[in-house]
């Protein structure tokens, strides 16, 4: 910022706070991005992406429990809860369809349901 004579102050504390103030102006950054766009496409593809690896572990879910004869018992008692950090949760109706579940899984379906799934399964939680 050019200082002209009529801004310039005669008092020397005055001259050396218009200095100080123009030399703050200089350092002002004015071309930011206020927009928050990539803010807002950053949460929308980390959405996308659990969205997308929900939706799968319920397939994977839904394809094991079709294809194997055994979980007939409780499959229609449990249900798809959520799918986060590789741990898959499903919600039993009551505690037998609970110890059904947790056993035909220990036995076969796990291994199963981790080939089913084109997703990284660590472990499958049933809860009540």
């Amino acid at each position: 910022m050019r200082l002209y004579t009529r801004d310039v102050p005669t008092n020397p504390r005055d001259r050396a706070a218009a200095a100080h103030v123009s030399q703050l102006r200089e350092y002002r950054v004015r071309d930011r991005d206020l927009t928050i766009a990539d803010a807002v496409e950053r949460a929308r593809q980390g959405v996308r992406s659990l969205s997308r690896a929900e939706t799968e572990a319920a397939r994977a879910w839904e394809q094991t429990t079709a294809d194997d004869p055994a979980s007939t018992p409780f499959a229609d008692r449990l249900a798809f809860q959520s799918f986060a950090k590789g741990t898959l949760t499903l919600k039993a109706t009551d505690a037998s369809a609970k110890y059904l579940a947790e056993r035909w899984l220990r036995e076969r379906a796990l291994a199963a349901l981790r080939i089913e799934a084109k997703i990284p399964l660590r472990k499958v939680r049933v809860t009540l």
